[in-house]
């Protein structure tokens, strides 16, 4: 594992509890281990989208061939699929997910206001983090990645961000089902 990770992970904690003073509502306020949590989930993704390792890329492929958008509920109509990078919309998707698993309020939209500002902060703070960041090359990457997944599955936040996307998923899921079978159904009784 690249061994500026885990000071990028100290890093990313002290930002996020001071970025906290953005938010107005509590379920956005986290307690140091969610906090804790959150940072390490928010430096893998980057590592992962930085280094093109293909977990979050896999993700979104999944939810463009299910759904027909990389980041369902959460994205503008005009993200485009092949934006590369650490992004504002990848990680008000990934908050948005996250978040629903750290807090205990309910998170009730991806487009929220103070989703949005933490998205914002955040990418900043990751993009200057990562932008002195190279793997050298692909093998690199690959090594490094191999080594953050199964740091990932020995950490909580591993295991809560595995979690969270899989619930997502699920949810996402569900929710878009009912929206065919609402508007099926609707279809229907206008057709008869």
């Amino acid at each position: 594992m690249d061994s500026r990770l885990p000071q990028m992970v100290r890093d990313l904690h002290r930002f996020l509890f001071d970025a906290q003073r953005l938010v107005s509502q509590e379920c956005f306020r986290l307690r140091d281990e969610g906090i804790d949590d959150l940072a390490g989930i928010l430096v893998d993704f980057a590592a992962d989208v930085h280094g093109g390792t293909g977990i979050w890329g896999s993700y979104e492929r999944y939810n463009a061939d299910l759904f027909g958008t990389p980041l369902p509920l959460t994205a503008e109509d005009d993200f485009p699929e092949s934006l590369g990078g650490i992004h504002q919309e990848r990680i008000r998707h990934l908050l948005w997910v996250v978040y629903q698993r750290l807090s205990n309020a309910a998170v009730h939209s991806p487009r929220d206001e103070d989703i949005h500002r933490l998205a914002e902060a955040t990418c900043c703070f990751l993009n200057d983090k990562f932008a002195n960041t190279s793997w050298s090359n692909a093998r690199e990457s690959k090594t490094s990645a191999t080594q953050m997944t199964s740091f990932a599955s020995d950490v909580p936040h591993g295991r809560v961000l595995a979690q969270s996307i899989s619930w997502q998923a699920f949810l996402t899921s569900v929710t878009m089902t009912e929206k065919t079978c609402e508007v099926g159904m609707k279809g229907m009784l206008l057709h008869t």
